[in-house]
């Protein structure tokens, strides 16, 4: 009688209920399970979550697969509702204690790279948030998977990318600086940051990732926007398709010509270059 009402609930619609309380087929995809938890504010059940993936795939796979899109569901549902911005900082400060403990679990597996003395001549990425708690998140995300390549990553909350603070910001021994935003439409503000710090620093290199582009922002950007006057098409042209989502893979592949990476060390999101 079971398998007769599952299978009426997958092909009858007004009946679909049933298939989903009564199969074996999980309810909720990857993304949504980890975004239910942090939510929550279940640090322990995404953690545990987070860390069986990792044990199953890898770090960067993680948040390439799962914990990006988490952090785009949410900054979805903060756009369609902004009423409660409580949500968004719970959901960010949970994600960001996952990342860290995925860290620590990575740093204890056998396999897990060394630190040593040469890191310290290796590039370092200044990983800036760019405006909200979620883009802070996902900074912590890309600057894990670069220092498990073995890469100096520092992160900053999006509070530093304020006006006063830009002028403060210590760019000493920073190659790359590299800016996240959900924002659908991020041009004006990585305009804004990229122009005031290349005036301090026009040594440094500069770089956004674009988490969640909205669809016509390509083909708006070609036809009368620009991003800031740079060559960001010397390093990543991605298609249409790579504008929408962005992956960690996609991210330090682009950045590799700017740090000198050797092809093995790939590994990183989608992003425009700006040099």
């Amino acid at each position: 009688m079971t398998v007769c009402l599952v299978v009426i609930g997958r092909y009858v619609p007004q009946l679909e209920f049933l298939g989903v309380l009564l199969g074996s087929d999980p309810v909720l995809a990857p993304e949504e399970q980890l975004y239910q938890r942090l939510l929550a504010g279940n640090l322990e059940e995404a953690v545990e979550f987070a860390e069986n993936y990792v044990d199953e795939c890898s770090s960067r796979e993680l948040y390439d697969n799962v914990g990006i899109p988490a952090l785009r569901l949410a900054e979805n549902d903060r756009q369609r509702s902004s009423t409660d911005t409580n949500y968004r900082r719970l959901v960010a400060e949970t994600a960001i204690a996952v990342v860290r403990e995925v860290d620590d679990h990575v740093r204890e597996k056998p396999s897990a790279v060394e630190e040593g003395n040469h890191l310290t001549q290796r590039p370092c990425v200044l990983c800036l948030a760019g405006r909200t708690e979620l883009d802070h998140a996902a900074s912590e995300m890309l600057a894990q998977v670069l220092q498990e390549r073995n890469l100096r990553a520092k992160v900053l909350p999006p509070i530093v990318v304020s006006r006063g603070a830009l002028e403060q910001l210590d760019l000493q021994g920073v190659d790359v600086v590299c800016l996240s935003y959900f924002h659908p439409q991020p041009q004006v503000y990585a305009r804004y940051v990229f122009r005031r710090l290349r005036r301090r620093a026009p040594h440094v290199k500069f770089a956004v990732c674009c988490w969640n582009l909205s669809a016509g922002m390509e083909q708006a950007k070609s036809s009368r926007g620009k991003w800031p006057p740079t060559q960001h098409s010397h390093l990543c042209k991605p298609a249409p398709s790579r504008w929408r989502h962005g992956s960690v893979e996609q991210q330090l592949a682009a950045m590799r010509p700017r740090l000198r990476l050797r092809p093995s060390e790939r590994s990183s999101p989608r992003y425009a270059a700006l040099a």
